[in-house]
C-alpha cells in the first residue's frame, strides 16, 4: 500500500515580526477528491493560536541559547522553508537517522514521539517529520550527533527534567504549565486547535468565530462526546470551556479520527495541521 499526501502547507507564510512560521491552512485544500476517501470535514475556525517550541533541560542554558541561534540561522538562510517544502505538494520527506546513545561522543539526545504527523511519525521503521528534520539540522549545526528517544507524550517533559534527554520536540505547544519542567526555545511553528465532524453534521455550518463554536457546544449535554488526544491542549480546551461534555481521551489524533469515522464520538478537537494532514491522505491499493 502506498500513500500520497496532498499539501496542507502550501499556504505556509513566514511571519518575520514573530520570527516563527504560521500556517494558514486553506479549507479549499480539502476538496471533493479527498472527501471521496473520508466522511469527515474540518471546521476552519481556530479555537486557539498555539506556538510550538523545542523543550530544553533547565540546567542547559547554554544549549538553549545555541538552539535559538541555530533556529534563527535556519529560518534566515531558507533551510526552514526547504524542510517545510518536503511536506508540500510533492510528498518527499527525508528520513532522519538516529545514533545510539554513547556517552563518549558529543551527542544531542532528544525525546520525541512517532504519532503526530506531519511533525513526527514513522514509516517502514524510519523516522520522518518536520520536527525530526528540523532537530537534525540543529544538531548538525551544533556539531552534535543526534540521538532520538521515542517516549510517550505524557512523560516527555519529565524525561527532560530528569536529565534523561537534553531536549524534546513533538509539536509541543508552549504553556506555563510545561515551563515548570523545561525551558522553551523560540517558537518555530504556530498552529491552532480546530473541530472536525462528520460531513453530514451541520451543527457548526453557520459558525464564524470561536464564540460561535462554544455556543454550539453550550447546547449539548453529557451525551455529546468529544475525542481529543490525551494530555494535550485539545483536552485542556474542552475541559476549561465545555466541562459538561463527555471527553474521550485517545492515544493520538489518528485514533480520534477513527472513532469519529466509526460514529463513536460526535466531534474531534485537535491541532489543525495534524487533522488536515490525516484527512488529506489518499490511500491507494
Amino acid at each position: 500500500m502506498t500513500k500520497r499526501i496532498i499539501s496542507v502547507f502550501a499556504c505556509l507564510i513566514l511571519i518575520s515580526t514573530s520570527a516563527c512560521s504560521k500556517s494558514y491552512l486553506n479549507n479549499n485544500i480539502i476538496g471533493a477528491d479527498v472527501q471521496s476517501h473520508s466522511d469527515i470535514k474540518v471546521i476552519d475556525i481556530n479555537l486557539t493560536e498555539e506556538a510550538y517550541g523545542i523543550g530544553v533541560d533547565k540546567e542547559h542554558t547554554d544549549l538553549l541559547e545555541a538552539i535559538n541561534s541555530a533556529l534563527s540561522d535556519i529560518k534566515a538562510d531558507g533551510t526552514y522553508d526547504e524542510i517545510i517544502s518536503h511536506y508540500e505538494t510533492e510528498f518527499v520527506p527525508e528520513p532522519v537517522e538516529t545514533a545510539k546513545l554513547d556517552s563518549s561522543k558529543d551527542q544531542l539526545v532528544v525525546a520525541t514521539t512517532s504519532d503526530f504527523p506531519p511533525f513526527d511519525y514513522e514509516k517502514d521503521g524510519q523516522a520522518y517529520g518536520i520536527d525530526k528534520e528540523l532537530i537534525k539540522e540543529i544538531a548538525d549545526r551544533l556539531g552534535k550527533e543526534l540521538v532520538l528517544v521515542d517516549v510517550n507524550f505524557d512523560i516527555m517533559f519529565l524525561t527532560v527534567s530528569d536529565h534523561k534527554a537534553d531536549a524534546c520536540i513533538a509539536g509541543i505547544t508552549i504553556t506555563d504549565e510545561r515551563k515548570k519542567y523545561i525551558d522553551f526555545s523560540d517558537p518555530y511553528y504556530i498552529d491552532g486547535l480546530q473541530v472536525a465532524v462528520r460531513t453530514d453534521n451541520t451543527d457548526f455550518d453557520n459558525c464564524k468565530t470561536v464564540e460561535d463554536i462554544n455556543n454550539v457546544f453550550a447546547t449539548k449535554d453529557s451525551s455529546y462526546k468529544v475525542a481529543v488526544e490525551a494530555n494535550t491542549t485539545g483536552e485542556d480546551f474542552i475541559q476549561l470551556n465545555n466541562a459538561g461534555l463527555t471527553i474521550d481521551s485517545c492515544p493520538d489524533q489518528a485514533d480520534c479520527i477513527d472513532k469519529l469515522n466509526l460514529g463513536k464520538v460526535d466531534c474531534v478537537i485537535g491541532d489543525a495541521g495534524v487533522l488536515k494532514y490525516l484527512l488529506t491522505e489518499e490511500i491507494e491499493d
